[in-house]
């Protein structure tokens, strides 16, 4: 840059510097004069004085002090005044207004009998350790008892749990209560 449109912005600098000093000092008798609570004069006060009379290496610890206060002011509003008997905020009421809304009476509700079969079962329980031809299987080719009865016999043995859940499977609504995580 030349001398001259260096000179050029140091005077704009100082003009918007002095601009906004000038400002402030207007804002900060305006409360004076507008009888403004004295908490908030004095802080408009200290922010004022403070870019007036810090240097520019002392204005920037200045801030972050102020930063840091923040911070920890607005921390120390949000935390609780006492933990007896303080928890977290459920959502108790929306909840229950959810089940209530979308509740679905016992001998209509597939989720109960859902919740019954498998309630006590695992995954070994349907895996029935005898099938070799998974190719076979997978493509969906029909197959007979005579073929397999290893498989046929695991079926049958599965009937009232396949029985079970074409009951479940022939009821129209289906509705798990939402539970409370608290």
């Amino acid at each position: 840059m030349t001398e001259e449109k260096t000179r050029k912005f140091g005077k704009l600098k100082s003009f918007f510097k002095w601009s906004s000093i000038i400002i402030w000092g207007l804002i900060l008798i305006a409360l004076i004069y507008f009888q403004a609570p004295i908490k908030v004069i004095a802080l408009i006060a200290i922010f004022y004085f403070a870019n007036i009379f810090l240097k520019k290496p002392y204005l920037k610890y200045f801030w972050l002090t102020v930063l840091a206060t923040v911070i920890v002011l607005v921390a120390w509003v949000f935390l609780p005044e006492d933990n007896q008997g303080w928890k977290p905020f459920t959502f108790d009421d929306e909840i229950q207004a959810i089940n209530n809304k979308y509740a679905v009476p016992d001998n209509q509700n597939a989720a109960l009998l859902y919740t019954e079969i498998f309630a006590n079962l695992s995954r070994e329980y349907f895996d029935p350790n005898i099938i070799d031809e998974v190719d076979f299987f997978a493509t969906g080719n029909a197959w007979t008892a005579d073929q397999y009865p290893e498989l046929a016999q695991w079926l049958n043995e599965k009937q009232p749990l396949i029985n079970k859940m074409q009951q479940a499977a022939q009821l129209e609504k289906c509705f798990y209560k939402i539970k409370d995580n608290s």
